[in-house]
């Protein structure tokens, strides 16, 4: 078995740090807390430290590439995806941070990018200095914490490809997982529908189907042809009329994810919280 160590995922949504504390090692990954935080109850408390911090970043902060890589003389894919990323940047290489997410497929990966001092600026480094933290967190597309929540504490939906959505603070994080990889993300700026009302649910609607049938056109040029088998949606504005006008125009089923209660330390307890609001911190903090 290998050594315990733990990470700490932190999502900020509706102006609160939702933050999953996970220890590794122990066989399978254990929820240890689940925890709301103003930002004046941060400071030294002690869920914050003895573990790596990964901050969700906003999907309109990330640079996304689809990268398809033959490798040769000896270069590993890491080392070939980061230059072939870096090359399509218009600014120095230096300025960025860069994350790769493993589809699973064949010599094909997901390359993220974002500017290092924007993330530092405006999300890594308020926190850090508010939380007291003693090391510096990075970062991760909070589409990409979507998806490794929903693969690793979630039950699987069934069927082998699947869209998750969850909606927070204007911003719809969208993630496709084929199986147990992810191998599509995206976003949706909500905050032109006023979801209080039927029309705006279903501009919605009509929207997110576009966002969805343009990235599912992607997936076909890249031989994924298999249909989308559910529609999964979270977030506090993504309810159940919500859901319903999804329903309208979407022939798979719209559901919410269904978290796996093995994975928690005291699943009485977590069973009494609103768990879909903590999913993409849990993704931070899962081991990928």
């Amino acid at each position: 078995m290998s050594p315990e160590r733990t990470k700490i995922g932190v999502d900020c949504h509706d102006g609160v740090y939702h933050v999953a504390r996970v220890v590794h090692g122990q066989g399978r990954p254990s929820v240890q807390a689940l925890v709301r935080y103003e930002r004046s109850h941060l400071n030294g408390h002690h869920l914050l430290k003895d573990g790596d911090v990964v901050m969700a970043v906003p999907d309109d902060r990330v640079i996304v590439k689809k990268l398809h890589l033959e490798t040769a003389g000896g270069i590993d894919l890491d080392t070939r995806a980061r230059f072939e990323m870096a090359q399509s940047l218009l600014d120095d290489e230096s300025d960025y941070s860069f994350d790769f997410v493993d589809t699973g497929l064949e010599n094909w990966q997901l390359a993220l990018a974002v500017r290092l001092q924007t993330v530092l600026d405006d999300i890594i480094n308020p926190f850090s200095h508010v939380a007291g933290l003693s090391t510096v967190p990075t970062g991760l597309a909070r589409a990409a914490g979507l998806g490794y929540g929903y693969l690793t504490f979630c039950h699987p939906h069934g069927g082998e490809l699947i869209c998750l959505v969850d909606e927070a603070d204007g911003l719809a994080s969208i993630c496709f997982v084929l199986n147990q990889s992810i191998v599509g993300l995206s976003r949706l700026n909500t905050k032109q529908f006023d979801l209080s009302s039927r029309a705006g649910r279903e501009k919605l609607a009509i929207e997110l189907k576009t966002v969805i049938n343009f990235q599912l056109a992607t997936l076909f040029k890249d031989r994924i042809t298999l249909p989308m088998a559910a529609l999964l949606v979270s977030g506090k504005q993504l309810g159940d009329d919500v859901m319903t006008e999804l329903g309208r125009y979407f022939t798979v089923p719209v559901a919410k994810p269904r978290f796996n209660s093995g994975f928690f330390a005291e699943p009485n307890k977590a069973a009494e919280l609103p768990l879909e609001n903590y999913l993409v911190a849990l993704g931070l903090a899962s081991d990928n």
